[in-house]
Order: structure tokens, then sequence, then C-alpha cells
């Protein structure tokens, strides 16, 4: 077995996600692939908050990888990383772990920890990431009186797009969490679809995106899923209620 880990530091957000456009379209297929934006690197622990940190391994069963570490840290350099080590690795690693545990303990501490994902397209994702940055922190503004922050972190990576996941934590006021976390979610999916991502990734649409999901899928298709329900439970004895009601 044949595994090869390395972390990089990137100005910024922006041209860390470059860095991953060019190696996810390269043909170097990493088995690892993440990035994280300054923010989401400081709260991970994986850095200081001042530089954006992408994460990148390789690994197979069959045959040495090391060819396929040194053409990626090529790529990296040519767009502005520097190479830090293993250290990042470890460290995000240990926080994604930890990682629900410690938002069920801030819910407890009174704030609101809610996490979405979605998925653009390269030739869009500055403008996109940028918009939902943008619309989700006013969001915070008027619902916590901007006591909170967002963050976003690149977790999936093709040739064609990438699926942002973003982090928000603000202030709640006790006895309206659940509207306030409702009115972020709400902007944030609004804003998602508004400028041309999907509702969600691949945690599934569930009750929370139903009504977005509707608005996105095409009607044809959406008819189809509607005539298999239909056909193989009429009763509407899974699920009820989510995607197809009856």
């Amino acid at each position: 077995e044949s595994k090869v880990s390395y972390s990089a530091l990137f100005e910024s957000f922006t041209k860390g996600a470059d860095a991953c456009r060019e190696l996810v379209q390269s043909g170097l297929n990493p088995a690892n692939c993440r990035l994280l934006d300054p923010l989401e690197a400081f709260i991970s622990g994986a850095g200081d908050g001042t530089r954006a940190v992408l994460i990148v391994g390789f690994e197979s069963g069959d045959h040495p990888v090391d060819h396929l570490e040194k053409r990626s840290i090529e790529i990296v350099m040519q767009n502005g990383g520097v190479v830090s080590g293993k250290k990042e690795n470890e460290t995000w690693k240990s926080s994604f772990i930890r990682a629900p545990y410690i938002r069920d303990s801030l819910i407890r501490l009174g704030l609101i920890a809610e996490t979405f994902e979605t998925a653009i397209k390269w030739n869009k994702f500055e403008e996109f990431h940028r918009a939902i940055l943008e619309s989700v922190t006013n969001g915070i503004e008027r619902v916590a009186e901007g006591k909170g922050l967002v963050t976003c972190r690149l977790t999936h990576l093709y040739p064609d797009g990438a699926a942002p996941y973003f982090t928000v934590l603000a202030k709640a006021r006790s006895g309206s969490e659940i509207s306030q976390w409702m009115e972020i979610k709400e902007l944030a999916s609004q804003a998602i679809l508004e400028n041309g991502g999907t509702i969600t990734h691949h945690h599934a649409v569930g009750r929370d995106h139903q009504k977005w999901y509707k608005s996105e899928i095409p009607e044809p298709i959406y008819r189809g899923f509607e005539a298999l329900k239909h056909h193989f439970d009429p009763q509407g004895i899974l699920n009820p209620g989510v995607v197809i009601n009856l």
C-alpha cells in the first residue's frame, strides 16, 4: 500500500480554488483534496486565520503514488501555494471527526450552528462564493445583530465543478433559536438557487430542502419520480412527505 499526503497554504481562498480546479482537471485523481478558507482553517486549528489551507492526499494498493504527489505539488506551487508539510492534515482530521460533538455543545451554549452544502460549476464559482457569503453575512447581521460568522470549505471536487460547504455560527436568542435558524436557512437557500447552485450535493433533500428542490428540478423529472412513488409505494409508507407527497 502506498499513501502520501501534504498540505499547502494560499494567500486567499480563491487562489486555493484555482489550484484545486487545476488539480482535478489534471487527471492525477487525488484521493483527498480539501480546501479550507482562512476562518475555517483557524476554527479547526489547521491554520492561523491568515491563509487558506489545502489538504491533498494520494493512495493506492497497487502502485507507488510519489510521482503523483510530485506533479500535484508543482501545480500547487504554480498557483501560488506554499507546501507546509503534514501538520495541518492531522489537525484538520481530528477536528473533522470531533465536529458533530462540538456542534451539539455550541448549540447548548446558545449558538446557531448550521452547515449547508451545494455544488456549482467552476466558471461560476468565484462569483457564487462571494454572493453566498454576502447573503448569509447580511442574514447574520439582521438575525443575530451581526454576532456570528460564516466559513467555507471545498470537500468534493470534479473536473467541471466543486461542492462548497458553508458553516454558520451565530448568537441565538433564547426561545427564538428555530426561527432564527430558519431565517438564515431561507436566505442561504434562496441565494444558492438565484446564483446557479443546487440546493444540495450528496446529503439528499429531506424535508428541510424540499420546497427549493421543487423549484430546481425540471417538471418532467419530478413527475417521473412521482410515478415511481405511486407504483412502488402507493400508500406512502416509505419516508412519507419527503420529496414526493402522496
